[in-house]
C-alpha cells in the first residue's frame, strides 16, 4: 500500500482561511465610502409612527383630510399590507404602516382609540377642522376659544387617532406665556 503525501502546512491553513471579499469598484465604492447623515435632512428628532388597520385607506384619508403628500410608501412582497409609509403633513412628517399583531404592532380602533393625539398648528383652524369633518373623520370640539388662550378644535379619524388643530391667530397668542 502506497503511503499517502501530506499537504504542506501551509496550503492546509491556507484552506481554513476565509476567502477576502473583492474590493468595491466604481459606484459601489463610492456608496461605501459615502457618510450617511445620522439625522436626513428634513427629520425631526421624533417621529411618530402609525400602526393603522388600512394603512393604504388611511393614506387616501389623510391626504383629503389633511392635505398629507405621500414621501414614500413601501408594500410588503405580496402586496397585501404597507409595511412602512412617509407623509408630510404641512412642514411635518409622519410614519405609517399597516398594524401586524404577530410583531407586536397593533392598531388603534373607534372603540379602542390611541392613547396619543397629533397637534397641528394651522392658519384656518376652521377650514381645517371643516375638510377632516368632510373627509370622515368625528369632531370632537368645534373650533372654539380656549382657556389657554388658543383658538383649538379637535377631531378624530375612523382608526381611532385624534387630531387637534390649533391657531393663534384668532387669539393673538404669542408663545410667550409657555
Amino acid at each position: 500500500m502506497a503511503a499517502r503525501k501530506k499537504a504542506p502546512a501551509r496550503k492546509a491553513a491556507a484552506a481554513r482561511k476565509p476567502a477576502r471579499a473583492a474590493k468595491a469598484k466604481g459606484p459601489a465604492k463610492r456608496a461605501a465610502t459615502r457618510k450617511v447623515k445620522p439625522i436626513p435632512d428634513g427629520a425631526h428628532t421624533v417621529i411618530a409612527n402609525l400602526a393603522l388597520s388600512d394603512c393604504a385607506a388611511a393614506i387616501e384619508l389623510y391626504k383629503k383630510a389633511l392635505g398629507a403628500k405621500v414621501i414614500m410608501s413601501m408594500p410588503s412582497p405580496d402586496g397585501r399590507a404597507i409595511w412602512h409609509a412617509e407623509l408630510k403633513v404641512g412642514n411635518s412628517i409622519v410614519f405609517c404602516n399597516d398594524a401586524n399583531p404577530a410583531m407586536g404592532v397593533v392598531a388603534p380602533t373607534a372603540e379602542r382609540p390611541a392613547p396619543v393625539s397629533f397637534w397641528i398648528w394651522t392658519k384656518d383652524c376652521d377650514a381645517d377642522c371643516a375638510r377632516a369633518a368632510a373627509a370622515g373623520f368625528k369632531v370632537n370640539n368645534p373650533p372654539q376659544e380656549m382657556f389657554w388662550g388658543d383658538y383649538y378644535g379637535s377631531c378624530r379619524d375612523k382608526y381611532g387617532v385624534q387630531w387637534m388643530f390649533n391657531c393663534a391667530e384668532k387669539t393673538g397668542y404669542t408663545g410667550n406665556n409657555r
